[in-house]
């Protein structure tokens, strides 16, 4: 597949994870040409099981696939950009398609395919993509929506790399840019940072304070539980009693009196 001058969406994860972009840099300046993947078994399987991936969506949701590989390009100041969406569904989002391992989940997935997917929704115009993923033999969906504040930073690491590619200089080594991508909306809901709120941060202070005394007293609880015989319905003292119920359970009562005092 020719691969060379412009920016695809497969490209955005090695602009994020890789430190070094001079195989990408040499595949878009026509150096050398992008790796034959057509003996991969994984690459394979995946191509192979896209539209039994895509029709075991439609059965799951009721969303129609009304196209696919679909094709879209922008010129975004002077960078060719190109995406090429597994479908495109009725409702007017994307269609993603993934085969991986079952030791994977849908968070790995999106971790590794973030950058490709937002690039998708922005180079298309469409609000949101539909991942369709099977890990081994099972299959999971969810609703990854547009996030231009995510995008932005995508775009500024295109912008970089394409640098390189119009002045014709290799990249050297550079750190990772790892993109945090947690506040994008999955199936209509977000992550809020909490850090700011008083009434957030201090009710997890109690929390995290009280934690031990919570397992002592669920620890005090089994105990006591465990001090009434098999013959017996109540055992106390001035401060509880233990008793047992027609259907056999144990419960605890405490003496209002001995808390007050």
């Amino acid at each position: 597949m020719d691969r060379k001058g412009f920016i695809g969406g497969s490209d955005l994860y090695k602009l994020e994870h890789d430190s070094n972009w001079f195989d990408l840099w040499q595949i878009k300046t026509g150096r050398r040409e992008p790796d034959d993947l057509s003996h991969m078994f994984n690459v394979n399987l995946g191509v192979e099981t896209e539209l039994f991936n895509m029709r075991w969506f439609e059965i799951q949701t009721d969303i129609m696939v009304t196209d696919t590989q679909v094709e879209y390009t922008k010129n975004w100041h002077n960078i060719p950009c190109k995406g090429t969406l597994d479908g495109v569904l009725a409702n007017g989002n994307i269609i993603e398609c993934k085969h991986t391992s079952s030791f994977n989940n849908m968070a790995d997935v999106l971790d590794r395919y973030m950058g490709q997917i937002q690039f998708y929704m922005w180079v298309a115009n469409k609000p949101a993509v539909h991942m369709s993923v099977i890990f081994g033999n099972q299959w999971e969906t969810c609703r990854v929506s547009q996030s231009s504040q995510l995008m932005d930073q995508y775009m500024a690491l295109i912008k970089e790399f394409w640098e390189y590619v119009r002045l014709d200089i290799a990249p050297g080594i550079r750190e990772k840019t790892k993109i945090d991508w947690s506040s994008v909306d999955i199936d209509g809901l977000s992550i809020r940072d909490a850090s700011k709120e008083n009434a957030f941060v201090d009710a997890a202070h109690t929390y995290i304070s009280t934690l031990d005394y919570a397992k002592r007293h669920d620890a005090s609880k089994k105990e006591l539980r465990s001090m009434i015989n098999d013959d017996e319905r109540e055992v106390y003292c001035d401060m509880l009693a233990v008793r047992r119920s027609k259907n056999g359970s144990c419960r605890i009562v405490v003496n209002k009196e001995s808390v007050n005092g």
